[in-house]
């Protein structure tokens, strides 16, 4: 909700200067996972739209929804697909998959169930 009230501040101010202005103020893009899911895949289409363009994009989830007899093991996999194939860090690394995002990414990694 933060989103709608910054883009109305925003649209007030360039207002006064009749600026063109188009936002994106986000959406509520769930990622639902069933038990009758196939894991693998949805773990790797779940980290690939979750991280694209930093999370920036419209389309990226902003909930993870898991069915309850598979989510221990989505967290789990979730959680080693995102140790070995995200590599947060400076831009100019040639090392780094995602610039920004570090606070999902320990969020998950402290949250995992050991």
């Amino acid at each position: 909700m933060r989103g709608f009230f910054i883009g109305q501040l925003l649209y007030k101010q360039c207002a006064r200067s009749t600026k063109k202005l188009s936002l994106e103020l986000g959406g509520n893009a769930p990622f639902i996972v069933f038990e009758s899911a196939d894991l693998d895949l949805a773990v790797e289409c779940c980290v690939a739209s979750k991280f694209r363009n930093a999370g920036q994009a419209c389309s990226s989830p902003n909930r993870i929804l898991v069915q309850a007899g598979v989510h221990d093991q989505f967290v789990q996999m979730i959680k080693k697909h995102v140790e070995t194939s995200i590599v947060v860090g400076s831009g100019d690394s040639l090392d780094t998959t995602q610039v920004a995002f570090y606070v999902l990414v320990t969020f998950l990694l402290r949250t995992a169930p050991k």
